[in-house]
């Protein structure tokens, strides 16, 4: 007998049992889900059934962007402890930036008839109490009124709003005196922060205002700051030509 007779006959004999089995119903299952196991694991498939996705817990789930995106993003900023920015809510709503900022604009328009805000600031929004009710909302928390700012605490901080971002040297050149202590009471108060560093010899530090600024002069951004008109600017001058020392500068800011 040669060997490629046995070697023939034994695999006709395997290709028939292989043709029997997978005739067999009891076997098709097997081999059914064995093809579509391979069709899962080819690069590229990555398809999911919808019990995977039924299965993941309620925030892991990929959410569908909102029918109401204005109803949405007021219901975030109302919940948030503090302002968020644009991109991290079009992300959470799954829905693109420019979408996000629209709305954030329908809201503010919708709510000015109402009694809250929508802030921006810093590249972050957040929802506030209307200014103009501000004094109701005081006498219901029970808030001590803060102390008044002097006038030099004040003009720093006009300088900064207005000229930010601003040196503390050029803060002192504008103003004719030294407004250290000024600087520190602002900051103290939250009013201005440190927002960078300017890119000059010594790297002085640059001030900017906070969204603490707008909050305490009932401002929904930056850029509803009233233009400067002429008297103040030719004040400006006057004070930075005299160099005279600004008595309440002695006093605490």
């Amino acid at each position: 007998m040669s060997t490629s007779g046995i070697t023939n006959a034994e695999t006709s004999r395997t290709t028939s049992c292989v043709g029997d089995a997978a005739t067999d119903p009891a076997n098709r299952s097997l081999t059914d889900d064995g093809a579509a196991w391979q069709s899962l694991a080819r690069p590229g498939n990555s398809r999911k059934s919808p019990a995977a996705d039924a299965s993941m817990p309620p925030g892991a789930r990929p959410p569908e962007p909102p029918a109401d995106l204005v109803g949405v993003l007021e219901s975030l900023l109302f919940v948030a402890e503090e302002p968020v920015e644009p991109a991290f809510l079009a992300g959470t709503l799954n829905v693109g930036l420019a979408a996000v900022q629209s709305a954030l604009e329908t809201l503010a328009e919708r709510l000015r008839a109402r009694g809250i805000r929508v802030q921006h600031g810093h590249g972050r929004v957040q929802l506030i109490s209307a200014p103009e009710f501000g004094p109701y909302v005081e006498r219901f928390l029970g808030s001590v009124a803060e102390q008044r700012l002097s006038s030099a605490a004040l003009e720093t901080l006009a300088i900064v709003a207005y000229r930010q971002p601003v040196t503390r040297s050029a803060i002192e050149q504008i103003r004719g005196v030294n407004s250290e202590r000024a600087l520190t009471t602002l900051r103290a108060r939250d009013l201005v922060q440190e927002v960078d560093r300017a890119e000059t010899v010594g790297r002085p530090v640059l001030f900017g205002t906070t969204m603490r600024f707008l909050e305490y002069f009932g401002l929904e951004h930056p850029g509803e700051l009233p233009p400067l008109g002429n008297d103040a600017a030719d004040q400006a001058g006057d004070r930075d030509s005299s160099g005279e020392a600004d008595p309440e500068e002695q006093a605490d800011d």
